[in-house]
């Protein structure tokens, strides 16, 4: 994955020649090279980099969103402050396309060479570099293996048994873009204009698209992720994919995602550094609540070189709270071949593993080219990662490119339990708790080792909260379906899970788990197995209870659970439901398609919040033996495209349940 200036021909071995070497900005190598080869008229792609920076060290900000506001304020501030009289130049020189990154306070420009030689000595500039390219990933197919091993392997499902999905995080990919009707990542996108950012759909970035002056469909598209190429699906799918293939592909199956299309469409393989900058300063920009809690990067290049383009975003991304996952390359087995932004400080670097925990022989190698640092930071899983694909499919894929989106996941998981984390105390857990590979430990190949994310969430809950056992229940609270009085609910089951690391230990049968508050004798057990339990740590036990209504009404109760967690001692479950006299009512099931009376009496079950109720025709037939008219009650709102009328009741639109149950009145069950 070598960094290269794309179409852009120059010779290095002119770069002492070039007037420009003793000027005050600094000029960088390639494109000194460039201005002594380029043909005469041409103009110059280039990244301008202005001296003054905002001082985000002086930020002292503790909550995320404010500091985040904060930091945005100030790079924004900074850039209003310095960028004018440069962009006034520019302008002014006819330069095409340029672009303010506020976020690295540069502008980037096409530009000739005259003005090139002329800003050299204009103030306030840093440095100019050349607009340079990042070679786009691809997916490389690998040999059958078992499906979800990987995702057993750094512990995950542990915490998704105890009910740590990666719920209120947002994960975002920098990456070739997402396919968003795959069903495995299409329920978690966070949707709205604040969950894709597509630089390419932007006319001044067309000249970019894999066809330049000719985008494809997806370049264009500025509403919807979509993916022509299938490498960020895919990472998106480790990330936070499902189970609609018949196994969960995800870490963080529960957090959701937002994406940036920084990678062109097939044929092109590369992007321009100015575009992955519109997309780092996307994702620092966005408000409170869109913006990303984690950021997966699997690309780079520039094997063995340091090249800092980006050290500013990831440091004020860091700042901001984002953690920036990279991918550490695919250029081993040799030391020494680190890639870059990888072994920027900042970034958090993932190498490769097989199954059985040995080093791929393609990972990168450190030490960091940068510093001299152990490189990678830890690894991951990296060979026969089952994914998903464009199209609604599934890949076998392999490299670093999959193994970074398991630990940008694995911080998912963390955020999702511990909201308050910093980026440096994921990975501080991250690295503390990986299991050690290789010697010394951290070392070159391992880094720290391969990660173990019950093991960090067991380490960070330790020291916030202490050796101590936290109960949680799954699902927290339930309302049962509306059931006649004298007849029995469906069992709904309730799993009490151990959060904490010390043994939970449950009351003793009776008393440990009981029904208590207003109607406790419509809600019984059918089943315990956690009264008089001990729970290790993330481990869980079972209690089912029924409703049984014994009045039309509606009734409540709680399901309380006695346990030594010194937080929570008493831990209550809401319980609720509708009793109804007999035969006077049928319920939809969710889903369910109705075209006849006769349809509905079979359709006897629960409507839950959200359900949309879909139907066969437009119209229903009243049968002479039910009541005219049919009424409707809805607690919780209705689509107001939804009417009755009396008579021959016609029912047209979609009925769409946003709360509550759905009832319909006088209709008589045969």
């Amino acid at each position: 994955m070598n960094r290269s200036l794309g179409h852009l021909l120059f010779s290095f071995a002119l770069i002492l020649l070039s007037p420009f070497s003793s000027s005050a900005a600094t000029l960088s190598p390639d494109v000194q090279a460039v201005l002594q080869s380029a043909p005469v008229g041409q103009e110059v792609p280039v990244i301008i980099t202005l001296s003054s920076k905002a001082d985000l060290s002086a930020i002292k900000e503790k909550e995320k969103v404010k500091r985040r506001e904060k930091i945005v304020k100030a790079l924004e501030d900074e850039a209003g402050l310095t960028q004018g009289p440069l962009k006034a130049l520019l302008q002014g020189r006819g330069a095409k396309r340029v672009i303010p990154l506020w976020i690295t306070n540069s502008v980037a420009a096409t530009i000739s060479p005259a003005v090139i030689s002329e800003l050299m000595s204009f103030p306030g500039i840093e440095n100019i570099e050349l607009d340079g390219v990042v070679p786009s990933p691809v997916v490389t197919p690998a040999a059958a293996s078992t499906p979800e091993w990987n995702i057993a392997k750094i512990n995950a499902p542990a915490l998704w048994a105890a009910g740590i999905t990666g719920a209120g995080v947002v994960v975002a990919n920098m990456d070739t873009g997402v396919d968003i009707n795959h069903p495995d990542v299409q329920p978690v996108w966070k949707g709205g204009a604040d969950s894709w950012f597509n630089p390419y759909s932007d006319p001044l970035n067309s000249s970019y698209c894999g066809a330049p002056g000719s985008c494809t469909l997806c370049e264009l598209d500025a509403a919807a992720p979509c993916d022509d190429s299938g490498h960020g699906t895919g990472t998106m799918g480790v990330m936070v994919g499902g189970s609609a293939g018949g196994t969960t592909i995800g870490v963080a199956p529960g957090a959701q995602w937002i994406a940036v299309k920084i990678f062109p469409s097939p044929p092109a393989r590369s992007a321009q550094d100015s575009i992955i900058l519109q997309g780092f300063q996307w994702l620092i920009g966005l408000p409170a609540g869109s913006a990303p809690d984690v950021i997966n990067n699997s690309w780079g290049g520039n094997a063995g070189v340091c090249d800092k383009t980006f050290l500013y975003a990831i440091e004020a991304l860091k700042a901001a709270g984002a953690d920036v996952v990279f991918a550490a390359g695919n250029a081993g087995p040799g030391g020494g071949t680190s890639e870059s932004p990888a072994n920027n400080a900042g970034s958090f670097a993932v190498g490769a593993t097989y199954s059985d925990d040995t080093i791929a022989s393609f990972s990168s190698r450190g030490p960091s080219a940068c510093d001299g640092s152990v490189f990678p930071h830890v690894v991951a899983p990296g060979v026969g990662i089952r994914t998903a694909s464009t199209n609604g499919g599934y890949a076998l894929g392999q490299g670093t490119s999959f193994s970074a989106p398991h630990v940008a996941g694995a911080a998912a998981l963390l955020l999702s339990a511990f909201p308050s984390l910093t980026p440096a105390e994921i990975e501080t857990a991250l690295e503390s708790t990986a299991v050690p590979l290789g010697t010394p430990v951290p070392n070159n190949d391992y880094g720290y080792g391969r990660i173990d994310v019950a093991a960090a969430y067991k380490n960070i809950f330790l020291s916030v909260k202490g050796d101590n056992p936290q109960i949680a229940a799954f699902p927290p609270s339930q309302i049962f379906s509306n059931t006649e009085v004298g007849l029995v609910s469906a069992s709904s089951v309730f799993t009490i899970v151990n959060q904490g690391t010390a043994d939970l230990l449950i009351g003793p049968s009776p008393g440990g788990v009981s029904v208590t508050g207003a109607d406790p004798g419509d809600f019984l057990l059918t089943s315990d197995t956690c009264s008089g339990a001990t729970v290790p740590s993330l481990g869980s036990c079972n209690v089912g209870v029924v409703f049984s209504p014994s009045a039309a009404s509606l009734r409540s109760a709680e399901l309380t659970v006695f346990s030594n967690d010194p937080a929570s001692p008493r831990l209550f479950i809401s319980l609720g439901g509708r009793g109804v006299l007999p035969g006077t009512i049928a319920r939809m099931q969710s889903g369910t398609k109705v075209a006849t009376y006769g349809v509905i009496q079979t359709a006897y079950g629960n409507c839950a919040d959200g359900d949309v109720i879909a139907m066969e025709a437009a119209t229903f037939y009243e049968s002479p033996v039910f009541s005219s008219p049919l009424t409707v009650d809805l607690e919780g709102g209705y689509d107001p495209s939804f009417f009755a009328q009396e008579g021959v009741t016609t029912i047209s639109g979609t009925l769409t349940v946003s709360g509550g149950t759905v009832t319909i009145g006088n209709v008589i069950l045969q």
